[in-house]
């Protein structure tokens, strides 16, 4: 039989359109398609797999065919595409390499805050929670309005009330107060999810209030 194939390219999490052909100079002859060399997760449109772990199509399902990578995959992919014609007890194949490349596509992190208040005397904890949908894709956090004097317990100072976080350091995050006056202000907190070149963000704001310390907060 004549087998073609076109090289493919597509996003993560996106169907990728298969091009390939496959012709048997004679008509009566049946025509067998295997696809081999796709990853776990993997799915096409047409046919089933074997117990091998192959995809077998008819011939006729070539026309129309697509793959639907696993989720979050992206990457290069090289499958074995052959075509077998069978003519009573004789077969004859050929086979040809596709190559597929997945662009990644960063997903959007999730970010939960909620406005905490404390007496100025005491560090406050910050109730910040963010995370990656996608564990392949890395994740930095940006907090930003931080008053002057005031400082983190964890993350880097970028100067002008900004700090830049790694995930890990969100635990036990708290605000070290300055001075003894009670004072409010609103933190913008923002996360951001990169994959390859791909980079998603998510904001909120969140309240922090530090009061006049009471007696029992001064003794304790």
């Amino acid at each position: 039989p004549s087998l073609s194939v076109e090289d493919a390219i597509g996003i993560e999490d996106g169907i990728i359109v298969l091009r390939a052909d496959a012709q048997t100079p004679d008509p009566s002859e049946k025509l067998i398609i295997r696809i081999a060399g796709l990853p776990e997760g993997a799915r096409l449109s047409a046919g089933e797999i074997d117990g091998d772990g192959n995809w077998v199509l008819d011939g006729s399902d070539l026309g129309d065919l697509s793959l639907i990578p696993p989720g979050n995959f992206s990457g290069q992919l090289n499958i074995l595409v052959s075509a077998t014609s069978q003519d009573g007890e004789t077969t004859s194949s050929v086979e040809e390499t596709l190559d597929i490349t997945l662009v990644p596509v960063a997903d959007f992190p999730s970010l939960t805050v909620a406005s905490v208040a404390g007496p100025i005397n005491r560090s406050l904890l910050l109730n910040i929670d963010a995370d990656v949908t996608d564990s392949g894709e890395t994740l930095v956090i940006e907090i930003r309005g931080l008053p002057a004097g005031f400082e983190l317990s964890n993350g880097r100072d970028r100067g002008e009330g900004h700090w830049t976080l790694e995930p890990g350091q969100l635990k036990g995050l708290a605000v070290l107060p300055s001075g003894k006056a009670s004072t409010k202000f609103e933190l913008a907190v923002s996360v951001s999810a990169t994959d390859g070149s791909d980079r998603k963000q998510v904001s909120e704001t969140m309240e922090v209030t530090f009061t006049e310390a009471t007696l029992f907060d001064q003794r304790a």
